[in-house]
């Protein structure tokens, strides 16, 4: 196949191995449908495969927090150069002449060690990255020469027009949509136009990637594009143009084809917000429940004043398990500067987790701890409100550090938040406060909520689990040495 393809697509370590990529699948079935062919190799799952047990546990991207920390980034970048040249030789086994990397904030020191080493051994090769990573021509600037190509935002029609130009001689001069390194110093961004309807294009092609080996087991979809909120520190509204919603009839296409193919029965939602639009979910609902299909269906929500309890009770009726709402903090002041007031109180916060419960919807919660100007009394309040409220909590799937992410209002307005990086730095978790705030005491602020978590009778989510087992332990321990003396 490798001989036949125009593209070869890779995910790069450390990534998710949770779920098959989708933004791949999109890629390649669009390729498809123009008359190009692909590949895909997931290099993350390669690399996962040379490593000892103990370090595979920790290979998987949902342990965020680990990854953030950048020593023991560091460490495994270390051996993972041990083994770049395997991952590098199995690119260049296939013949395209063009080489697509994945790229987000934790991998691209991975994906440009392993560019520069495609490079070493084959120059002709023309390397693209792509993904959440590139998605400000500004943050191209800091790849190497050996990234030819960055396409910013959506990527299916431009990368075929790479395709096309790169059949017809490899003049991507006319292409929209990429940055590129110039030869001998330079760059140039031609930006395009978003996919205005998301509809024209296909279902997403999961043929190439090694399912079994991907242990959610789950279909990851998206009812829509873009997000209708405006987090601070969050970038999705800057990475993807507006909201678009799909036609709920090519969804549920899409959803019987999926199951069809794979075998699977539960569906993931990738979309931002999967409540964002109750009009349309709810005839995506009905439309399962009218086809007495059985599924398992995730998403991400938030609260929000129309997230009624009926609209939730037709969404288990549908096979909706799990929801987890992004409520990230319970103090009004810290949802205020977040922008997370935008579409419902703390009221509306409590109401939503609720009725959520109470339909019978796994209710779980993310928290983000040391947004910019976060106090202990802040911080106190989202503890307080979690301890308070278990009864309608089932899980914290989530506990992170705020990180000013690139293109978020965090970063784009600094002095608004009360921020700087004293590095040179523009994006990251080593932004100071004004306050005082830095990254070590971010980690302190997290680490007392962990121990509070820890005295309550919640379930947690994958990564965040082992730690609050340490901190019971920690609390037994430090009981026992106290009627010890």
């Amino acid at each position: 196949m490798g001989a036949e393809a125009d593209i070869i697509f890779a995910v790069v370590p450390p990534s998710d191995s949770w779920l098959p990529n989708l933004g791949i699948a999109y890629l390649q079935s669009y390729l498809r449908a123009k008359g190009f062919g692909s590949s895909f190799l997931d290099l993350n799952l390669m690399f996962v495969d040379t490593l000892p047990e103990p370090d595979r546990q920790v290979w998987v991207m949902r342990t965020d927090e680990y990854w953030r920390d950048t020593r023991k980034r560091a460490r495994f970048f270390r051996t993972f150069c041990a083994a770049a040249d395997g991952l590098v030789d199995a690119l260049l086994s296939h013949d395209a002449p063009l080489i697509g990397f994945h790229v987000h904030s934790l991998n691209h020191q991975f994906a440009v060690e392993i560019a520069r080493r495609v490079k070493e051994k084959d120059p002709r090769r023309v390397i693209i990255f792509g993904g959440p990573g590139v998605t400000d021509p500004a943050l191209c600037a800091s790849f190497p020469p050996s990234v030819d190509h960055c396409v910013v935002n959506e990527g299916e029609i431009t990368v075929a027009d790479v395709c096309a130009a790169i059949r017809a001689g490899g003049d991507l001069s006319r292409v929209t949509g990429i940055y590129t390194n110039l030869a001998g110093g330079g760059s140039a961004f031609r930006p395009r136009d978003f996919v205005k309807d998301v509809d024209i294009l296909p279902i997403p092609s999961f043929d190439d990637f090694p399912l079994n080996r991907y242990w959610g087991k789950r279909i990851p979809i998206l009812l829509s594009r873009g997000c209708v909120g405006r987090c601070a520190f969050c970038d999705v509204y800057s990475r993807w143009e507006g909201y678009r919603v799909r036609k709920v009839e090519h969804v549920f296409r899409e959803i019987v084809t999926q199951v069809g193919k794979t075998g699977w029965n539960m569906l993931h939602f990738n979309d931002s917000l999967v409540n964002a639009n109750p009009v349309e979910l709810g005839k995506l609902c009905d439309m399962i429940i009218a086809s007495k299909m059985e599924l398992k269906i995730e998403g991400l929500a938030r609260a929000m004043r129309h997230t009624t309890r009926a609209l939730l009770d037709k969404m288990r009726a549908a096979g909706f398990w799990k929801l987890q709402w992004g409520i990230e903090s319970a103090s009004p002041r810290i949802m205020r500067l977040m922008n997370k007031d935008q579409f419902g109180d703390i009221a509306i916060v409590k109401k939503n987790l609720s009725d959520c419960h109470a339909a019978g919807i796994l209710t779980a919660i993310n928290i983000i701890v040391g947004f910019p100007g976060e106090t202990k009394r802040d911080l106190d309040e989202t503890v307080r409100f979690v301890v308070d409220n278990q009864d309608i909590i089932d899980q914290v799937d989530a506990l992170n550090t705020c990180e000013a992410l690139p293109l978020t209002d965090i970063t784009l307005n600094p002095q608004t938040h009360g921020i700087y990086f004293p590095g040179g730095e523009k994006s990251g978790q080593l932004w100071v406060g004004t306050d005082g705030s830095t990254y070590k005491k971010r980690l302190k602020m997290r680490a007392r909520v962990v121990r509070a978590l820890a005295r309550t009778r919640l379930n947690y989510g994958f990564d965040l689990a082992p730690e609050i087992e340490r901190a019971k332990s920690m609390k037994w321990v430090s009981r026992f040495l106290h009627f010890a003396h």
